[in-house]
């Protein structure tokens, strides 16, 4: 996984390689430590990992394997480096599948 920001532009301190397969939000992203304080900004690409276990959560709910989950993802993210999946942005920005 990798991070990046509104822009879709990679975390500048990501690592990059043939392991990223997908892209995620991971830069300047509100994150609540307590219930009683102000949220507070983030980066990194730690952050980036709930969007895309939720994305495939979504789909393995729909009754996919994983296999073919990830599968599903990867025909369903955006893009964003060279086409295809790359060391950068790997298969891309991860998007949920509304009906998998």
């Amino acid at each position: 996984m990798t991070g990046v920001d509104r822009h879709a532009r990679v975390f500048a301190q990501a690592v990059r390689g043939p392991h990223i397969a997908f892209a995620a939000p991971g830069v300047g992203l509100p994150v609540l430590l307590a219930a009683d304080r102000p949220p507070v900004t983030r980066w990194g690409t730690s952050y980036a990992v709930p969007f895309v276990a939720a994305a495939l959560a979504l789909a393995r709910a729909a009754g996919l394997d994983a296999a073919d989950a990830a599968a599903r993802l990867a025909a369903a993210a955006r893009d964003l480096g060279p086409p295809g999946r790359d060391p950068i942005y790997g298969w891309g920005l991860v998007r949920a599948v509304g009906d998998c």
